[in-house]
């Protein structure tokens, strides 16, 4: 019969197509697992020669994780918003209409169109604000000396 022997014929070849299509997805997952290992192995060896580049990105991820963890961007904001100018001078050295009384009193900016409280007087440049209600000074005067 020559140099080639078919001794199982078409039986076998049943039995090995049988054979290949039952283990073919166990080979296709061996095959996988391998190149998923092969690819592990590079990602560390390029890890393991750029380590500087790595741990810059990972010092700026954990900066990124911590800003928004503690919310540190909007306490900045708070922050530079409601910080205080310190003044480099005494408040008895500035003129009676724009000092700044302490505890509840302060001076009030005038507008336009506000009213004393007591007397409807339109207030002017000697306006005082007191509990969020505006008293022109001869009011807040009488007010002040009541207490």
């Amino acid at each position: 019969m020559g140099d080639y022997d078919n001794s199982s014929g078409c039986f076998g070849s049943i039995v090995s197509l049988l054979l290949l299509a039952f283990l073919w997805p166990y080979i296709i997952a061996v095959l996988t697992i391998y190149l998923a290992y092969l690819l592990f192995l590079e990602v560390i060896a390029w890890l393991a020669l750029h380590w500087v580049l790595v741990s810059i990105c990972l010092a700026a991820v954990l900066a990124l994780y911590l800003a928004i963890r503690f919310k540190l961007v909007s306490h900045l904001s708070s922050w530079i918003l409601t910080r205080k100018v310190r003044a480099s001078f005494e408040p008895a050295q500035l003129p009676a209409s724009s000092r700044v009384l302490l505890g509840d009193e302060r001076i009030f900016t005038p507008s336009s169109d506000l009213y004393c409280y007591w007397c409807t007087k339109k207030l002017g440049l000697q306006s005082w604000e007191r509990a969020g209600k505006y008293y022109c000074q001869d009011c807040y005067d009488n007010i002040c000396k009541n207490k």
